[in-house]
């Protein structure tokens, strides 16, 4: 995991060392007084954020992949987001079922109550429910909610055995199945307009891919001019810069180009023909 790394400010004249020493960001020669963060040297006017391009001198930063980041767009890009009250996670995390909480959120859907240390978690494809009050989701006998108790899946009435309550229907627990490769569906799953799929048949049929990395994307999502990132990937291909959500995009043929203020410093190397089209960065949640 990233940690913030402390930094000092040297100076650097004629009575210091005669070593030439060039700034990491921009790569000119240090002169005077420069940042030093580890074995790193900047310009004090070149250690900004590498996403928002605020002053890093005065505020604490991240340092990941080569980069410095202010603690705000570190979270923005990197930081875990508890499932229940969406705020970042710092200190000790709690993972289950694919989802992140703090200790304190962590606690079971119907009776509010934290989970006991070792206790069985059970998924309704929404909620975490507690082994006591998963009674009411999965029960030897039918949950009579919406009418007879038929199975969604085969159709046949629920007299025997298992019953599985999910997506607001009931099911024998052997017919609750992906849609489209028929697996039995005991854990995880995705829905789509009330059908159950597991999560690679879902991914194929409706998942959004990264462009730039054309893997599926889960959780954040950028999207700009038609086109959908992961938060990491949607990058300016002249100076490398991650975009933030706001952010006006160029596009020109199939390259995302830069940020307005690249733009206009770049203007004179553009291709006349090729007309940047504008569009402006969304968040989204998949």
């Amino acid at each position: 995991m990233s940690t913030s790394i402390p930094y000092q400010q040297n100076p650097y004249g004629s009575g210091g060392s005669s070593t030439v020493i060039q700034c990491y960001r921009c790569g000119d020669t240090c002169k005077g007084e420069v940042v030093r963060v580890q074995s790193n040297h900047f310009h004090i006017r070149c250690f900004t954020c590498q996403v928002c391009g605020c002053d890093l001198a005065q505020s604490g930063f991240f340092f990941k992949n080569g980069e410095y980041i202010c603690t705000h767009d570190y979270q923005q890009l990197y930081g875990t987001r508890c499932d229940s009250c969406r705020d970042f996670i710092t200190g000790e995390v709690i993972s289950a079922l694919g989802r992140t909480y703090h200790p304190k959120c962590f606690v079971c859907s119907m009776c509010r109550k934290p989970f006991p240390i070792g206790d069985k978690v059970t998924f309704s494809g929404k909620d975490c429910i507690c082994q006591a009050c998963s009674h009411s989701l999965i029960s030897s006998k039918p949950i009579k909610i919406h009418g007879p108790s038929h199975c969604a899946g085969c159709k046949e009435e629920i007299r025997h055995g298992q019953s599985l309550l999910a997506l607001e229907k009931q099911w024998h627990v052997s017919c609750f199945k992906c849609q489209t490769c028929g697996i039995i569906l005991t854990g995880e799953y995705i829905s789509k307009d009330g059908v159950p799929y597991c999560e690679s048949d879902y991914h194929a049929q409706f998942g959004i891919k990264c462009e730039t990395c054309d893997r599926y994307i889960s959780g954040r999502v950028l999207e700009a001019g038609g086109k959908h990132y992961h938060p990491t990937c949607a990058r300016c291909v002249r100076c490398h810069q991650m975009f933030t959500e706001g952010e006006e995009m160029y596009l020109t043929g199939m390259d995302t180009l830069a940020t307005g203020r690249k733009l206009r410093l770049w203007d004179g190397q553009i291709n006349a023909s090729s007309v940047p089209h504008r569009s402006v960065v969304t968040e989204l949640r998949l």
